[in-house]
């Protein structure tokens, strides 16, 4: 029988300097019962609230993406794009 394994959410990105390929782990977190997404922004993640959309499952979770990264092949340092900026926009 072959071994089963855990999956994590993950960000895979390009490096523009060495064009080889990268991942970083996200940081997940799954509420506790009775507390909504609008509770993790502001008392977990420690920001102020912001509206959360109606088809935002109160029973899903929060994933983090970095606002850095380095190339583990070559080390070059990058800022990343702003996710948060594209969804609100939409």
């Amino acid at each position: 029988m072959i071994e089963k394994v855990e999956l994590h959410p993950a960000h895979m990105w390009d490096c523009p300097e060495c064009g080889r390929e990268n991942f970083c782990r996200s940081i997940v977190y799954h509420p506790e019962p009775g507390e909504t997404m609008r509770d993790v922004v502001a008392h977990v993640l420690g920001v102020e609230p912001f509206e959360v959309p109606d088809d935002m499952a109160e029973n899903s979770f929060w994933m983090t993406a970095p606002d850095k990264v380095t190339c583990a092949h070559c080390g070059e340092a990058f800022e990343t794009e702003d996710q948060m900026e594209d969804w609100e926009a939409n």
